[in-house]
């Protein structure tokens, strides 16, 4: 079989950067204009959940501008106890991450297609890879900017990644497809059961 090539994050992204600390002499919570914040606990099943995401008040949006994130982009947890990860699509364009999450913006020239990517991170050997570079002695998740450049990462011919591309997008439109399907059976069943208590 065989082998395929490796290289680091920093090698393959455009660029990788931490967000906003909401603490400190941060530009947080001064001003009267209000920028949309991804923490951690808005990325569930390889997504961005942006139903509820926080509000951060700025006093001039180009202060914020570097946190802001694109199309393309993959998100990535650098702190907290377990490694999530997602996928930016076009409904959270132009919100802001904050300092737990990092973005690793793969650009037009890489080697590495963001899906693939976020598949490598949600597999287990992807998750052990990003663990032995935590910086804690503990359990919990610790990364820099750096620590996370160097990040090691198959790159398979891009033939084979626009297979697996093609494979994960239809599984995820499948899943989507579902989950709404699951959501509206249960919006019915809830109403007949509620019809029962008038």
């Amino acid at each position: 079989m065989t082998s395929i090539e490796k290289n680091s994050l920093l090698e393959v992204s455009e660029t990788i950067f931490t967000g906003l600390s909401l603490s400190g002499r941060s530009p947080a919570g001064k001003g009267s204009h209000a920028i949309r914040a991804i923490n951690i606990k808005d990325i569930t099943n390889g997504g961005v959940s942006t139903d509820g995401l926080a509000e951060v008040m700025v006093d001039d949006p180009k202060k914020v501008e570097r946190y802001c994130i694109k199309k393309g982009d993959v998100l990535l947890s650098v702190r907290g106890t377990i490694v999530r990860s997602a996928i930016v699509e076009t409904d959270c364009e132009n919100c802001i991450i904050t300092s737990n999450l990092a973005v690793i913006r793969l650009g037009k020239n890489s080697p590495l297609l963001p899906y693939v990517l976020h598949a490598f991170i949600e597999s287990p050997v992807g998750k052990q890879e990003i663990m032995s570079r935590s910086r804690s002695a503990t359990m919990q998740l610790s990364l820099s900017t750096k620590d996370v450049g160097e990040i090691m990462v198959p790159t398979p011919p891009q033939a084979e990644q626009k297979k697996m591309e093609k494979l994960i997008a239809l599984s995820r439109r499948q899943y989507k497809t579902a989950r709404v399907a699951a959501e509206a059976r249960l919006v019915i069943a809830n109403q007949i059961i509620y019809e029962n208590f008038r």
